[in-house]
C-alpha cells in the first residue's frame, strides 16, 4: 500500500500513494468506536458506509476517484461543455492550432504548463474533494510505520475496554508485542518480501523485562533509545504516549483533519 500509485491515468491521487488515505480510513473507523470521540457524520456523508466495509472494497470500488483524486486526463473540450465547469486550479484550457507542427505545439504546451505551475512534486498538486492536511508530505509520509504501529495499538486498546488504567495499557501492549513479533518472525523465517513492522524497545522491555538486552550493530540513536526504554516506568510512559497520540489522530480524523496530532 505504501508503494507509488498515481491513479488510473485519467484520475490522479495528489500524493501518489494509497497508504496515507488507508490510514485516514482506518483511524476514522477506530474513532467511531471510541466513546469519547464523535465522528462528524455530515462531513463524512459522501464516504458511504465506511464503518462496515474493508478498506480494499471501499477504495477500489471507485470511491478514491470521487473523494480524493483530481482529473488528470487530457481531453478535447466539447462545444456543449461550459468553460465554467473546468476548475482553473486543476486544469488549463488552451487552444492548439492544427496547422502547426506537433513538435512545436508540444514545446509551446510545455512552456505554458511550466508558467502555470504544473508539477509532479508530491503534495504540490491541486487537492481533491477530501484532502490530507497541508504539509503531510514533509513529515507524516516518512513516518507511516509509526502511524501503523499506533493504529494497531489503539485498536487493541479499544478491544480492552473492560479493563482500566495501566491494566488496559498492559493488555494492549502485550497484544501488540505478540502480533508484531510473530509478524517479523514470519518475515525472517519465510523470506517474505514485506516490510518489518515497528517494535520499539519500550515494548521489549515492558513485555520481556530484564531478559531483553543489547545486540551488536546498534546505532548510537538505537543505544540511546534502548537506555531510555530500559526503565520499566519509562517504557510504560512511552507506550501510553503512543496510545495518547493515536487517539489524537483519531479525534482529528473524526472532524475531517488527518493526519493531525494536536
Amino acid at each position: 500500500m505504501a508503494d507509488e500509485w498515481h491513479g488510473d491515468g485519467t484520475y490522479i491521487l495528489p500524493l501518489r500513494k494509497v497508504e496515507p488515505y488507508r490510514l485516514w480510513f482506518e483511524f476514522l473507523k477506530l474513532a467511531d468506536r471510541d466513546p469519547d470521540i464523535t465522528v462528524d457524520s455530515a462531513f463524512y456523508e459522501d464516504w458511504g458506509d465506511f464503518r462496515n466495509q474493508k478498506f480494499s472494497d471501499w477504495w477500489y470500488g471507485g470511491t478514491w476517484r470521487n473523494l480524493f483524486a483530481i482529473h488528470g486526463g487530457v481531453s478535447v473540450i466539447q462545444p456543449t461543455e461550459s468553460i465554467q465547469t473546468n476548475d482553473p486550479n486543476t486544469s488549463l484550457m488552451v487552444r492548439i492550432p492544427l496547422g502547426k507542427s506537433i513538435k512545436d505545439s508540444l514545446s509551446d504546451i510545455k512552456v505554458l504548463l511550466e508558467e502555470h505551475g504544473a508539477t509532479e512534486q508530491m503534495g504540490a498538486s491541486p487537492k481533491g474533494r477530501y484532502s490530507l492536511v497541508d504539509g503531510v508530505e514533509k513529515g507524516f509520509m516518512k513516518k507511516m510505520g509509526k502511524a501503523r504501529l499506533m493504529l494497531r495499538l489503539y485498536g487493541y486498546w479499544l478491544d480492552s475496554a473492560n479493563e482500566e488504567g495501566d491494566n488496559r495499557i498492559r493488555t494492549a501492549a502485550h497484544n501488540y508485542y505478540d502480533w508484531a513479533k510473530n509478524w517479523n518472525d514470519q518475515i525472517r523465517e519465510k523470506g517474505w518480501n514485506r516490510p518489518y513492522t515497528e517494535l520499539p524497545f519500550c515494548f521489549h522491555y515492558y513485555v520481556e523485562g530484564s531478559s531483553f538486552g543489547l545486540s551488536e550493530g546498534m546505532t548510537e540513536k538505537q543505544l540511546a533509545e534502548h537506555a531510555k526504554a530500559s526503565d520499566p516506568q519509562n517504557a510504560l510512559r512511552q507506550i501510553k504516549r503512543l496510545v495518547y497520540n493515536a487517539r489524537k489522530l483519531a479525534a482529528n480524523a473524526a472532524v475531517g483533519q488527518f493526519p493531525k496530532y494536536n
